[in-house]
């Protein structure tokens, strides 16, 4: 975010500081109200509600589950009262401070939606998702599992934010700023130790660290799409269970044994889409992905070349070459060529001369069947 907008943002912050809040004989005469979810979306609030403004649900007279306050103007999140919900939105307003302690009352809050504001990191404290305190510490948010962080202004983050956040599983921080993950974002991604699902897309991320994905044991997804790696990451190798890849959107422009994918011995999945420079893949330079079930490889406009033995390999000792158990490949065929220059029926790298784009009519898995080589044409295809 640049000065100005900083400014603005800090001029419009002030002025709903000195707003009175609303105030409602209940919530429900203000947005709608239907069984376990109050809808305050695009109801022009400059402000959330206070304690008072929830007289029923507070007194534990309505069971609330869900609150929607999207598409609001909503600038400044306080601490919000002791609440039923498991789910809360915020997303698409102009959020640009949140209190500490924050949602402090809402222990059984599951989701938290604060994407498209304008939350930056020099307003962004470590203390907005810490928890009730106690005698000797504070409680953490134990119940909270999805937040999203997308379409913000933040390009790092304090080392401590998530750490009353322990079983977090999914963290969405696309279309943000972060153009490298500095020293205090890796310690505050290593702390949770729970997360499955982590989104960097879109924050035009140059170098993707060594031993960013050591702590996270469980993560099996993980999305880097649209950024500028121009080689597949090394630090993919420090992943434990990583099931689920994308790097579409970067430019890389060679995938081969030298620039090639670590050994990820669980992936099941890679995305390799909409790549404008990507030029070739070599022999080997997937070989490692010994699990890979799904290749998608389309939209890529420069790629000419897709070696045969892309995806093989031949361990010591072994007579014949080894294959993933590919059973979907989508890819443009047109554009690929062999370096041969001819078509051999017999192979799994016929996967990739296929045009399967459309999948309503083509079908990998119905094309071919598996077999201890790998997977090979069926009779009648």
């Amino acid at each position: 975010m640049s000065h100005e907008n900083m400014l603005l943002a800090l001029v419009a912050l002030l002025a709903t500081m000195l707003m009175p809040s609303i105030q409602a004989a209940n919530i429900c005469g203000v947005c709608s109200c239907e069984g376990d979810t109050v809808n305050c979306t695009n109801h022009s609030l400059t402000h959330h509600f206070n304690a008072t403004d929830w007289p029923n649900i507070t007194k534990g007279e309505q069971e609330l589950k869900v609150a929607l306050f999207d598409y609001n103007t909503l600038i400044h999140v306080r601490v919000f009262p002791k609440l039923p919900l498991t789910h809360l939105s915020l997303s698409h307003n102009h959020i640009v401070k949140i209190d500490e302690c924050a949602f402090q009352n809402m222990t059984n809050l599951t989701e938290l939606d604060l994407s498209f504001n304008q939350l930056t990191s020099s307003l962004l404290s470590e203390d907005i998702f810490k928890g009730k305190y106690l005698p000797a510490e504070y409680e953490p948010l134990h119940s909270m599992r999805i937040l999203k962080l997308g379409n913000n202004a933040l390009h790092t983050l304090p080392n401590r934010i998530f750490i009353h956040l322990p079983n977090l599983e999914v963290l969405l921080l696309d279309k943000n700023e972060f153009s490298i993950i500095d020293r205090p974002t890796e310690i505050s991604l290593s702390t949770l130790t729970n997360l499955n699902i982590l989104d960097l897309s879109y924050n035009g991320l140059k170098f993707f660290p060594d031993t960013l994905l050591h702590t996270p044991r469980r993560l099996t997804t993980l999305l880097l799409e649209g950024n500028q790696l121009t080689t597949v990451p090394k630090g993919l190798s420090a992943s434990h269970k990583l099931e689920h890849l994308t790097l579409s959107g970067n430019p890389i422009e060679v995938i081969n044994v030298e620039n090639g994918f670590p050994k990820l011995e669980f992936l099941k999945s890679l995305q390799l889409s909409y790549m404008d420079k990507l030029t070739r893949i070599e022999a080997g330079g997937l070989a490692k992905l010994t699990a890979l079930e799904e290749f998608h490889c389309n939209h890529n406009p420069k790629l000419k070349f897709i070696d045969p033995t892309a995806f093989s390999r031949r361990e010591e000792g072994e007579e014949s070459e080894q294959w993933p158990p590919l059973t979907k490949g989508i890819l443009r065929a047109e554009e690929v060529e062999e370096e041969d220059g001819h078509d051999d029926d017999k192979d799994i790298h016929n996967i990739l001369v296929l045009d399967i784009w459309d999948e309503s009519i083509f079908q990998v898995k119905t094309l071919f069947e598996n077999s201890n080589e790998g997977l090979t044409p069926r009779k009648e295809v």
